[in-house]
């Protein structure tokens, strides 16, 4: 017998009461308006940590608890020592059991809620802010249907009214939840690199392309990817890489390849040649180095129909979109722009010639697509700085 939508809403909502007051009984501790909590995929990671990261530093987590959620303590073992004043704990699906009544304890009486991937908090709680981060200013891939109802979020972080219109096609609705503040992990572009181009030991290169494809078969129940191929990215083939490796290594360019978080690994390889080399989040988390102050260090971008170059516009650096598998994704999860291609201001790479010409390009410093860049840009993006943590504090009055 299939539930009406509006009765399995409030089935939801008394469900969720019930163990928040549950869980204030058995923990016996007065209720706080102290509490900010946070989410994010990878844990510690994307837009979540930027403001964390922020907070911290402003001491905001003496005037807070902070609290994050994880899936993995594992993860974030390293920084519990780091991090005297901040509570780590484990995300529970549901259940009778402590662990899941401490999550929702703290659910329920924290002010803030900040998450880039899960809903956390209480939805519908009027006194409680809930910010969607998101980890992407314009979706490309067609995302809709994937996330709770708009209006469970207090507020829906954008870049602008462009990028907001696009992020609420994916949510069917919420355009006026949208804040124009910008996203804290771009805040890290702007950061000094040195010092972590020295610790992955990149800084032998002239210059650097840092090589981002969204993720195709998923380590999880959700692939975007419609292919029987055995591998994920058609152009890695070894012979194209060592002709690839050569062509770099005669302009002594690096090329650092960083898979998704959620791509299933069984379908890439990792690459580890004299000017190819691979790198995953694990390794950036566990040095404490931000993703995207290396994305900062990066001359250009290559990606495929991952978000991440529409934050990479701020830098105004060379972009080109490894294109040799659209048709599968055109079959599978599909785009949520009818063209896709309209919205990519770079070179077009669709063969091993392709990249070869956009290495060159960059090596002689020739920019084909810089006014294109430009007008999209300033489309995307209604800050061209690194302030957007600051912007976030101040108008939530932290």
């Amino acid at each position: 017998m299939k539930v009406a939508p509006r009765l399995t809403s409030f089935l939801g909502r008394l469900k969720l009461s019930i163990f928040s007051a549950l869980a204030r009984m058995i923990y016996h501790r007065r209720r706080s308006e102290k509490v900010i909590i946070f989410e994010s995929n990878s844990d510690f990671s994307d837009n979540p940590r930027a403001l964390f990261d922020y907070m911290v530093q402003q001491g905001l987590d003496k005037k807070y608890q902070l609290v994050w959620i994880v899936k993995d303590m594992e993860v974030v073992k390293p920084f519990r020592q780091e991090y005297p004043n901040v509570l780590f704990i484990p995300f529970h699906r549901s259940g009778l059991n402590a662990g899941y009544l401490l999550m929702m304890y703290y659910f329920s009486i924290a002010s803030f809620a900040f998450y880039s991937h899960k809903l956390i908090g209480i939805p519908y709680k009027k006194s409680q802010v809930r910010v969607f981060m998101t980890h992407a200013a314009v979706p490309v891939k067609d995302s809709r249907d994937q996330f709770w109802p708009a209006d469970q979020n207090t507020y829906i972080l954008s870049t602008s009214e462009f990028a907001a219109y696009y992020r609420c096609l994916s949510f069917r609705g919420g355009i006026e939840r949208c804040r124009f503040l910008g996203f804290p992990r771009n805040d890290k572009l702007f950061l000094d690199g040195t010092e972590l181009k020295k610790r992955l030991k990149l800084d032998r290169f002239r210059k650097l392309i840092l090589w981002m494809p969204t993720f195709k078969h998923s380590t999880g129940h959700r692939d975007d990817f419609h292919s029987k191929e055995k591998k994920d990215i058609s152009l890695l083939t070894a012979e194209n890489l060592a002709v690839v490796n050569e062509c770099l290594a005669q302009a002594n360019i690096g090329l650092v390849i960083k898979f998704h978080p959620a791509q299933n690994l069984k379908f890439v390889e990792d690459v580890n040649m004299s000017h190819i080399v691979t790198i995953d989040n694990k390794k950036l988390i566990s040095l404490n180095l931000p993703l995207y102050t290396l994305l900062g260090c990066a001359d250009a971008l290559m990606t495929d129909f991952s978000s991440v170059y529409f934050d990479y516009l701020l830098l105004d650096k060379p972009l080109a979109f490894e294109l040799t598998d659209k048709e599968s994704y055109a079959s599978g999860i599909g785009f949520l722009m009818e063209e896709p291609l309209d919205f990519m201001p770079g070179s077009k790479i669709f063969s091993l010639q392709d990249l070869l010409k956009f290495i060159h390009d960059l090596d002689e410093s020739r920019d084909p697509f810089r006014k294109e860049r430009e007008i999209l840009r300033w489309k995307t993006h209604n800050h061209l700085d690194g302030d957007a943590s600051r912007r976030i504090v101040e108008y939530l009055k932290l």
